[in-house]
């Protein structure tokens, strides 16, 4: 994702100095400023993309935990039957795990 929004937000700066400031007697430094920005983001893309891959394929395996499909069932359908016999009103403060007792 991080690569997505560089990529998107990367060729701004240049689009803007080649569209508003165009005519100025400085736009050729504005232009080599706008480029750099550019290039200084695929350059960034190029570099955390495989950092990010390696750290995910590392790391993931380490922080995250395997769920049982059949313990998750039971524990939501214990949670959704608590829940209608509950006279308790959720409100968009209070955390469901609360009122589950989980």
């Amino acid at each position: 994702m991080q690569a997505t929004i560089q990529g998107a937000l990367g060729s701004a700066p240049l689009m803007l100095i080649q569209t508003r400031l165009k005519g100025r007697p400085d736009y050729a430094q504005y232009e080599v400023w706008g480029n750099q920005i550019l290039h200084a983001t695929a350059f960034s893309i190029i570099l955390s993309a495989p950092i990010g891959l390696l750290v995910i394929a590392l790391l993931g395996p380490l922080w995250l935990k395997e769920v049982r499909s059949s313990t998750f069932l039971s524990t939501t359908s214990h949670c959704v039957s608590k829940l209608k016999h509950s006279v308790k009103i959720i409100t968009p403060g209070s955390a469901v795990a609360d009122v589950c007792n989980l």
